[in-house]
């Protein structure tokens, strides 16, 4: 799983805590999920190493806001909103939720392979390095 063209795996961190500089770090080495090791439970480990190898993300809402607050990206030229369609937006949505691939696909009514190609393309479209990162630049220039 993981997007391609990135070259990197995606990635789970299990953690204690992180600071601000070393979340930022992380979106840009691929972390897609974040586990909490006080949550780490084996239930907990399984689904998100299920959501992960599925090429979904996993961050708890409070590391999802701080990285949002250390974003530094800038949004493309002409502004992201302008180049996503509705489905995209849609997706990001989705994504913001927490859905992985096959919940993104179950709700569009698509095959995994269509949700995996349209997440890739909303990343590029945001010049994302990941889920994680789309939903931050989506929510810090407005779009959701």
């Amino acid at each position: 799983a993981g997007e391609k063209g990135l070259g990197l795996p995606p990635i789970l961190l299990i953690v204690d805590s992180l600071t601000a500089a070393q979340l930022a770090d992380c979106v840009h080495r691929n972390v897609v999920s974040v586990l909490p090791h006080s949550a780490c439970t084996p239930a907990a480990l399984s689904e998100h190493i299920r959501v992960t190898a599925d090429g979904g993300s996993l961050i708890p809402p409070a590391l999802l806001a701080e990285l949002l607050r250390q974003s530094h990206a800038e949004p493309t030229d002409g502004g992201p909103e302008r180049q996503l369609t509705e489905r995209d937006i849609t997706v990001l949505q989705l994504l913001a939720d927490g859905a992985d691939t096959q919940g993104i696909a179950e709700h569009l009514n698509c095959s995994e392979r269509t949700a995996k190609h349209i997440t890739a393309t909303i990343n590029r479209r945001l010049r994302a390095r990941n889920r994680p990162h789309a939903v931050a630049l989506a929510i810090r220039t407005g779009i959701l």
